[in-house]
């Protein structure tokens, strides 16, 4: 997502959301309730599960600012 603002402020908001399979929730969908974990891995196969089959472990967000000024930092500045 990216917003430039009146007085010339880009923004820029990124997101990243970090994921694991939901063995019991893809378990109790499929009828496997009862089955071992690499049961329940083996039925879900090499393939990315449907988002509701997930869990998030970790939300990530990068909010960045660019004046027009400087639309860049120069390499070697932070």
């Amino acid at each position: 997502m990216c917003h430039t603002s009146s007085h010339g402020t880009k923004r820029v908001i990124v997101w990243d959301l970090e994921t694991v399979p939901d063995l019991g929730g893809f378990a109790a969908a499929n009828d496997l309730v009862g089955k071992s974990d690499v049961e329940v891995r083996a039925a879900i196969g090499d393939k990315f599960p449907k988002h509701i089959y997930h869990s998030v472990v970790c939300i990530g967000i990068l909010v960045a600012h660019a004046w027009r000024r400087a639309p860049y930092w120069p390499a070697g500045e932070a």
